[in-house]
């Protein structure tokens, strides 16, 4: 759904469209205008009601304006959380962290399916018969933190539960003013050692080779969609959602739509990539296939491919790769690689569509023998324009030389002792023989 900061000229200029079609206003949380093909416009209130999309009817657009549905949206919320939270915390006793969260999941419109989804699967399988079932303004810190050590042997998923427990309290503490902490907060995550492998070049080589002679043998698209995230690096579920409308190929261009940042990611197409999708177009056009989607099927919902670990598997075996190799890897090896040439992180930023500098600086692994290398660089552009006659010696042109030989000079100053009127007058003395012997010199 597209956002909008709803006015009552902007909702006038909506046109309709042969189908149904939705906005949500970016001022109001949850306040949407459907638009239906005979060009009526309805405000509705759009909330999740058990995973389940939910659009409540506030009126038409004409018989009430954009403030008065604003006004009557965030009246029925109140009501809404009213009747969810009550107003006591002596009634909120009542409640267990199972009751918040099924209206913490409610209230995530925007989250994607996949997102949802996880978040449920960690919940049922971790939280639910455990301190789920406990009374929300019963749980304490220590509780939190018993739960994250009963799920010490999985440090990444114990970490992710901790997380989610806590947007659940903050989702709670948010909405009314009780009188509560955040259990979650004070605990500590267990620490996780960055879960990355790349590829070396030997073993990129006998991927290629590995998926070139499947493809002889066979043209399938799983096989074309691992040789493309090897040569582009974005996630899985990005390479498996192309559309060719997305597409340039005479730019070398991919835009895709709202990753995981929630932003439109422009994508460099390498040149290595560029025949393979011409090859996956001309096979399209020639076999009448008018899917969308590069890699379209006909199974699931989606209409494209959803999954090629069976694929994956097979050409991980034939490439005899050790330990464990996922797909989510090939990004890890080009960013590494990548890390190797420049030492840039904000251009691995830009390539991996990163929303943080802090995800990509890990790569940036220099050796100290590169670093000094950047520096002996860097000094020779800071000294470059510097004149050899404005060195102490002049018997070179090569500055850094002059600035050694200078500092190779010794000013050989002995400790006077006597009075305050002898010291001065020896340290003048030695002061004028050292002028005297440059002079000479020079």
């Amino acid at each position: 759904m597209s956002k909008i900061n709803f006015t009552d000229t902007k909702l006038r200029n909506l046109q309709p469209k042969d189908k149904r079609y939705s906005v949500m206003d970016a001022k109001e949380d949850g306040l949407e205008l459907l638009v239906y093909p005979k060009g009526t416009k309805t405000f509705c209130l759009y909330k999740r009601i058990k995973g389940m999309p939910n659009h409540k009817k506030l009126g038409n657009f004409g018989d009430i304006n954009v403030a008065q549905a604003r006004e009557i949206a965030n009246k029925i919320k109140t009501q809404m959380y009213d009747n969810i939270y009550l107003n006591h915390n002596e009634k909120l006793a009542k409640l267990t962290l199972n009751d918040i969260f099924e209206n913490f999941m409610n209230s995530k419109i925007e989250l994607g399916e996949k997102t949802i989804n996880e978040y449920r699967r960690l919940w049922d399988k971790n939280i639910k018969n455990d301190i789920g079932m406990q009374k929300v303004l019963e749980i304490t810190i220590d509780d939190v933190e018993n739960f994250r050590n009963n799920l010490a042997n999985t440090k990444y998923q114990a970490n992710r539960c901790v997380g989610l427990i806590r947007s659940v309290y903050n989702y709670l503490i948010k909405r009314k003013t009780f009188n509560i902490i955040n259990p979650a907060v004070g605990v500590e995550k267990f620490k996780e050692e960055p879960c990355m492998r790349a590829l070396q070049e030997d073993e990129i080589g006998n991927i290629i080779v590995v998926i070139n002679r499947l493809l002889n043998k066979k043209q399938c698209l799983p096989y074309y969609a691992i040789l493309l995230l090897l040569l582009i690096p974005v996630r899985k579920s990005a390479m498996l959602s192309m559309r060719w409308q997305d597409v340039n190929l005479r730019k070398k261009i991919w835009i895709i739509p709202r990753t995981k940042n929630k932003k439109n990611l422009e994508v460099n197409l390498p040149d290595a990539a560029i025949p393979l999708l011409k090859k996956l177009k001309e096979y399209a056009e020639s076999e009448n296939i008018n899917s969308e989607y590069v890699f379209y099927s006909n199974k699931g919902k989606t209409g494209h491919l959803v999954d090629i670990k069976k694929s994956w598997r097979l050409v991980k075996n034939e490439a005899e790769l050790s330990g464990r190799v996922r797909i989510h890897d090939f990004r890890h090896t080009f960013a590494t690689f990548m890390a190797r040439l420049t030492g840039n992180a904000y251009k691995i930023k830009t390539a991996l569509g990163h929303n943080s500098l802090k995800s990509s600086e890990i790569y940036v692994n220099i050796e100290m023998g590169q670093v000094n290398d950047v520096i002996n660089t860097t000094i020779d552009e800071m000294l470059k324009s510097i004149k050899s006659k404005q060195l102490i010696t002049k018997n070179t042109n090569d500055v850094k030389s002059s600035i050694l030989r200078a500092t190779k000079k010794k000013i050989n100053i002995e400790i006077a002792t006597g009075s305050p009127q002898e010291n001065k007058e020896y340290i003048e003395k030695l002061w004028n023989e050292k002028k005297k012997k440059e002079t000479d010199e020079n």
